[in-house]
């Protein structure tokens, strides 16, 4: 029989005990992408595209946008300067229009870019080493690992701004 482990004291799904939780978690999303854009670079099938890759990118840009949510729950009287903070940085809105695609199968509302964002590789068959996993969006095409370390980047600014 299988050992049932049960999370630390007042952690469960319909009991989190705040921001500090979800941000944990996107750091650790975070983590994960950056280790499966290494793994892929150095063990990668170049003939196939890479699901598992891409799904991390998007739990990760969903687990970012959804900071917000979080942030607001605990401290409602930030709803509009995060809003208008997500809205102005590039970055932040590219993550909310990519978290609102990857989770209604479209940009249904709020569309902040303006642009369609799309996932493209960009690789050389002859040295796979120099493979490149892209976002194309309003700014053109974008690492990848440079995108979710500029949107990580920018909630620690905002997080030292507004709730430190």
């Amino acid at each position: 029989m299988a050992a049932i482990l049960n999370p630390p004291l007042g952690i469960g799904w319909d009991r989190a005990r705040g921001w500090h939780d979800q941000y944990a978690r996107m750091v650790r999303w975070h983590g994960r992408l950056l280790r499966e854009i290494a793994h892929e670079a150095e063990h990668g099938d170049w003939a196939t595209w890479p699901n598992d890759l891409w799904d991390t990118a998007m739990a990760f840009f969903q687990s970012a946008f959804h900071l917000k949510d979080w942030i607001v729950r605990d401290h409602p009287e930030l709803q509009r300067p995060l809003n208008a903070a997500i809205a102005a940085h590039p970055r932040l809105a590219l993550c909310a229009d990519i978290c609102n695609g990857t989770k209604h199968g479209h940009v249904d509302r709020n569309h902040r870019t303006g642009a369609h964002a799309t996932g493209l590789r960009e690789f050389a068959p002859d040295v796979p080493s120099h493979a490149r996993w892209l976002v194309l969006g309003p700014e053109g095409p974008i690492n990848l690992d440079v995108l979710a370390n500029d949107v990580l980047d920018a909630w620690e600014s905002l997080l030292r701004r507004d709730l430190t």
